[in-house]
């Protein structure tokens, strides 16, 4: 069944309209019709059964809608669906990386389950903030794709890219565990390090270069913990997903 997201509150028997590039999937791309069921989702964690109720040209439309787009779609809700969100919230602090690999990093931990995004220029960081400055909508993108793949119902937040020194900021807050990939970590691994019941764990992973010692030495201040995935030294993208797995897993959310 096809997932579109709608900025319309879902209670049933209620009739809410698609934002305009969702209708334009809908009634261009997939040519769907009155009657038509389809999987509606908030991006807030909601998520239900609908379906087509009619087509509305833009004028007589009460969304926004882009002049490629020719009209909008309504949905008439018919069924609340349980949330298969996680119940424990993950952040993932992402060193800022070259190319594609941040969109690759977004959506697959999008698939996982995690719940908050935020590139880090660390100081071994290749990219910079500078050439960071309008990826959070890019990036946002690439999320919502991903959320309608897996059948999750809300969207994580990507924030915008951020200094070493705010991340550390944000980590002296009570924010749950926290917990460092640091290659000289040999003997304590993420698994093991997460508690029973922790509702809250942030995952730290550097960029392609690594995390440097003083930057170790501040996070641990702050109280955070390092461990390791293993023996081997993963690049960063394949760090951020593996970690997200174990911590996933770990908390039972897989």
């Amino acid at each position: 069944m096809h997932r579109f997201f709608t900025d319309g509150e879902l209670i049933v028997g209620a009739t809410v309209a698609l934002d305009s590039d969702e209708s334009r999937h809908a009634l261009r791309v997939l040519r769907m019709s009155a009657g038509d069921a389809i999987h509606l989702l908030d991006g807030r964690g909601a998520s239900a059964l609908a379906f087509i109720l009619h087509k509305a040209t833009r004028e007589h439309c009460n969304v926004n809608i882009t002049e490629a787009a020719h009209g909008c779609a309504y949905a008439k809700v018919t069924q609340l669906l349980p949330s298969n969100e996680p119940q424990a919230f993950v952040t993932l602090y992402q060193g800022l990386c070259k190319g594609g690999k941040l969109d690759l990093i977004v959506q697959k931990c999008t698939e996982l389950g995690i719940g908050r995004i935020v590139p880090v220029q660390f100081m071994r960081s290749d990219a910079r903030l500078s050439s960071e400055e309008n990826r959070a909508a890019r990036l946002t993108r690439i999320a919502r794709e991903a959320v309608k793949q897996c059948g999750r119902s809300r969207v994580p937040d990507i924030a915008q890219a951020v200094m070493f020194s705010a991340m550390l900021k944000e980590l002296a807050q009570p924010c749950g565990l926290s917990v460092v990939l640091w290659e000289n970590e040999k003997n304590t691994g993420v698994a093991s390090v997460l508690q029973k019941g922790v509702g809250r764990v942030s995952i730290i992973v550097g960029p392609e270069g690594g995390i440097d010692e003083t930057e170790v030495r501040a996070l641990t201040e702050s109280g955070a913990v390092c461990a390791t995935l293993g023996k081997r030294i993963l690049r960063t993208e394949t760090a951020a997903i593996a970690a997200t797995t174990v911590v996933m897993y770990a908390l039972g959310e897989l």
